[in-house]
């Protein structure tokens, strides 16, 4: 297994491919930057609502559901609070961000 994404608590993510990382605005906009530091909005976070392209995920309880209802993305281990629940959106936006980038 190897290690994935990294959230700090400036709202900064260090992803783990070619040195780009991302970061979440207090708005809720998440950018991906590359190196020259251009940045490229990728998806935002309202309430328990992650937006990315033409898809989105939310939060029904403790569990994380694709919109279109075919398939739940899983179970937030731990507390489910509000910080919690945006915090998994976050993460699930990191992930998703470090899959697409190809080496």
């Amino acid at each position: 297994m190897s290690s994935g994404p990294t959230l700090h608590a400036n709202g900064t993510i260090q992803l783990t491919k070619r040195g780009l990382t991302a970061r979440i605005s207090r708005q809720g906009e998440i950018y991906v930057s590359n190196p020259d530091p251009k940045e490229e909005l990728f998806g935002r976070i309202a309430d328990d609502h992650l937006a990315f392209g033409k898809n989105g995920i939310h939060l029904e309880g403790d569990m994380m559901v694709f919109d279109d209802r075919r398939d739940d993305v899983g179970l937030i281990e731990g507390p489910v609070d509000a910080g919690m629940r945006r915090t998994a959106l976050v993460m699930f936006a990191a992930f998703l961000i470090d899959m697409s980038i190809t080496p």
